[in-house]
């Protein structure tokens, strides 16, 4: 008669995979094994949770057991090319899951699910922040509290915002959910634990005069490109760089966003990433071309066909290389310190051209179509206090009703 397939998963230490199985004795006490696999953490992963399943299906099937001594026997049976060579039935015994352990485990998990740049930032918060924490006190998943938690938030407090403590949070949530999943956890704590108050973001802004004289002066300079894009059109960092000549419709005066150019830390690599999918869905819009836009675009384009230059990128450095965000963000904060311009980041001249189309009246759902917001709530909750139309009649009301 076979057995359940029992709980199991692949995890990640010291550079190796390891198997965890959560068995039970036969007096019911559970169990938790390791079963190291020799395998180095690169490029090998497939091949782990394969060696996984395998044991879980000869543990279920009985060709693998669990002995009275705690270990494993029968792991002979394995066939020998599907185990490695430094000792596939190696086993480290029995022992809590931590939660650092956990974590890890679950970054492994949801990797190929995740965008190059995401990914790259769960690692760095859980390897930078979380793992170093909940290692050193050795906390066990099983044996977390609310208290535990709600310690480790209050600590974070101390010198981290509000917002990143609930990004913390998310993260330990989703590892506890996928602990409950393989069956090591019957609770997820986090969903005890009152979640830190989002800080309200007020974004900084140049007004109409301010943004005349920006474009005024960053004419001929290497940032033109990228501030013209950012004060008309309020395009992101990543849109500006990965705006192509393929996008742009002269017969139909108009020009497509489809396309980023991202920076990431890739296994402590500073990666530039290049792709054909914006932020969300809605980041894929479509906008017409001003009449100045356009006769810029095209003088901009006959100087490049002249000189030869470019893969097909439109904005270009002087040497012809492509441009990427980090190098647009630097530049900029150049720029204004140089030129005697109150600083802002770059991405503000996107709240700028949002405040700008606010006041002239502009809907909000029109505004949210022309950013490429995913949801009419994420414009309204930014751009909200930009509307203050009916705010200047009470004022005149109340003038004319208080000095006339």
């Amino acid at each position: 008669m076979s057995k359940m397939i029992p709980p199991g998963w692949v995890a990640r230490k010291n550079g190796r995979y390891y198997i965890i199985l959560y068995l039970h004795r036969d007096t019911g006490e559970p169990i938790q094994k390791w079963v190291a696999t020799g395998m180095k953490t690169v490029g090998s992963l497939r091949k782990a949770e394969r060696m996984l399943s395998r044991l879980q299906n000869g543990i279920a099937e009985g060709t693998i057991n669990l002995g009275e001594d705690g270990k494993l026997h029968g792991l002979e049976a394995v066939p020998e090319d599907q185990r490695t060579a430094t000792g596939f039935h190696k086993l480290l015994g029995g022992k809590p899951i931590l939660l650092s352990d956990l974590l890890e485990a679950w970054l492994e998990h949801v990797k190929l699910k995740l965008e190059g740049t995401t990914f790259a930032g769960y690692r760095n918060t859980i390897e930078s922040t979380l793992v170093p924490y909940f290692a050193k006190r050795k906390m066990s998943a099983q044996k977390l509290s609310p208290e535990d938690l709600e310690e480790f938030y209050s600590d974070c407090f101390l010198t981290r915002s509000a917002n990143t403590v609930i990004h913390y949070h998310a993260l330990i949530r989703q590892a506890l959910k996928f602990g409950m999943r393989r069956g090591f956890l019957y609770r997820n704590v986090a969903d005890l634990v009152e979640k830190p108050r989002k800080e309200p973001y007020l974004a900084d802004y140049y007004n109409e005069e301010e943004m005349k004289e920006l474009l005024e002066k960053v004419k001929g300079n290497p940032l033109e490109f990228a501030v013209r894009m950012a004060c008309i059109y309020g395009l992101r960092r990543e849109e500006v760089a990965g705006l192509r000549w393929e996008a742009i419709d002269f017969v139909y005066h108009r020009m497509q966003i489809r396309h980023t150019v991202t920076n990431a830390n890739i296994n402590g690599r500073y990666c530039t990433i290049r792709k054909d999918r914006a932020k969300t869905m809605r980041s894929l819009r479509m906008l017409p071309l001003t009449p100045k836009t356009e006769e810029y675009l095209k003088a901009l384009k006959e100087e490049e066909d002249k000189a030869g230059r470019g893969d097909g990128y439109v904005y270009l450095r002087e040497d012809g290389r492509g441009v990427d965000p980090g190098w647009i963000t630097q530049k900029f904060s150049e720029f204004l310190k140089l030129n005697g311009f109150r600083h802002i980041r770059f991405h503000d001249l996107r709240h700028s051209c949002a405040s700008l189309l606010r006041y002239e009246g502009v809907p909000m759902e029109d505004i949210q179509r022309w950013l490429g917001h995913s949801s009419i709530v994420t414009t309204e909750s930014v751009y909200a206090h930009f509307d203050d139309g009916q705010n200047r009649i009470s004022a005149a009301k109340l003038a004319s009703a208080l000095l006339e």
